[in-house]
Parts: C-alpha cells; structure tokens; sequence
C-alpha cells in the first residue's frame, strides 16, 4: 500500500524542494513540534548518558553502552502517541526529524540515531520500523535502511555539510502501519531512501512515533546529538465529490 507522498520520494523529491513544498502546502498540512521531554523512554541498556538534554530541541548523548534496535532490541527510544487508533480517514503520517551533523564518533562500532514508529510506546521484536544514520570510528556521519525493529540497517551514504534532515512517510491500514519510507540527507550532499513493509506486528492498537538512539560498539565512549528537533502530521484522505 502505497502512501499519497511515496511517489513524491521515489521519484527523488523532497518536502524540501519547492514542489513537494507547494503539494504539502496545498494539502493544508500543520506540522505539530514533539517535546521530547514528554515522550515515552525506553532504554533496557543505558543507552541514553545522564547528560543528555530534552525538549522541543534536545542533545542526546549516547553513553558508554552497548545498545541498539537490531536483533538485540535494546537500544534508547523516546516515543509518543500520534493516533490512538487507526480509521480510514488519515492516508499517511509523517515524521521529520533535523539536527547537526555529529562529527565525532565511538571509540568502537558505531552510533546511531533515528527515527521510529511502533505499536506500543515500548517497542518489540519485529513491531514496527525504524530509520537509521551512523556515526562510525572514522567520524563518517552515514544514512541508512529503514528496517523493521529488531533487524539490523545496512547500506550507508555518507552525508555533508552541517545538518541532516530525515523524513519518515508511514502508509497507513485500516488496523496498521503498512510500509514506512525514510529519506535522509544532509545540507551540503548525500542522500539516502529506503523502504520496508514487513512488520510482524498484526494489527496496532495505536501508532507511536519518535526517535531511536544506539551504540553497537563495546566500550564505545559517549557520541553527542545535539540541535534535534522532531515533528509530525497526518495527511488525511481527499474527501472525493
């Protein structure tokens, strides 16, 4: 199931750019800003350093842990509720997450951070999916797969510039998240679009959404986040005459 805005990326748009702009524009859509220190965390492996900081623009610190949402599924998550039940009325929901690029990495493996839509706000095996970038040993802040939690991303992009910018575009069910689309690039170049629609979820009570924050490495030191700030809207289905 393909949602209203998926052609708008895979045709290598951007709500960037000045004609996806002019498409959102038209479609009414308001974007709600998320307080991150509102949102529900999740963080079984100390994945999330005590000096991170949230809000409506957060620095999260990714600790000396190991952590993340491959097979493991331990990683940090802030979540929210964005719909606390599925109709027929919304076609897409959006995610847009923007921060700086990191530009220090782990002393081991590599850190990531993201984007995540789930059924419960505690994420599970194979519920859900999640969008991916890197910061690996070489200091390469790289975008990855969107994958369904509790597999592991792959195929990196390295990105330039200052900041990133990452877009998630859920296809919504009647009783679930379909396929989730995420895009990712930086200011200065690079750019990275993935989708997945394998979710083992069945059907979802609700949809939260957020960010995701790992380490895959061992004793990897800590890797600072800062300047992110996360949004979303619902794009509702045309009322046909």
């Amino acid at each position: 199931m393909a949602g209203p805005f998926d052609c708008l990326l895979h045709d290598g748009l951007l709500l960037a750019d000045p004609v996806a702009a002019a498409v959102a524009a038209a479609a009414g859509l308001t974007w709600t800003t998320l307080d991150l220190g509102d949102g529900t965390e999740t963080d079984t492996a100390g994945v999330k350093d005590a000096s991170s900081v949230l809000g409506k623009t957060s620095t999260l610190v990714a600790a000396n842990a190991h952590g993340n949402w491959d097979g493991g599924v331990d990683g940090y998550s802030n979540l929210t509720e964005l719909l606390s039940t599925f109709d027929t009325s919304y076609g897409s929901l959006m995610l847009w997450l923007t921060g700086n690029i990191a530009v220090t990495g782990p002393s081991a493996g590599a850190a990531h951070i993201g984007l995540m839509v789930s059924p419960d706000g505690v994420p599970a095996n194979g519920e859900g999916y999640y969008s991916d970038i890197i910061i690996n040993t070489s200091n390469q802040f790289r975008a990855r797969t969107t994958e369904r939690i509790g597999t592991g991303t792959t195929a990196a992009v390295t990105l330039t510039g200052t900041k990133f910018d990452m877009l998630m575009v859920c296809s919504l069910g009647a009783s679930k998240v379909e396929e989730a689309t995420g895009t990712t690039w930086g200011d200065s170049g690079g750019r990275k679009c993935s989708s997945e629609s394998t979710d083992a979820g069945g059907t979802w009570g609700a949809l939260w959404g957020g960010l995701q924050m790992g380490q895959d490495g061992s004793s990897p030191g800590t890797v600072t986040f800062s300047g992110l700030q996360l949004a979303w809207t619902g794009l509702q289905r045309p009322a046909f005459g």
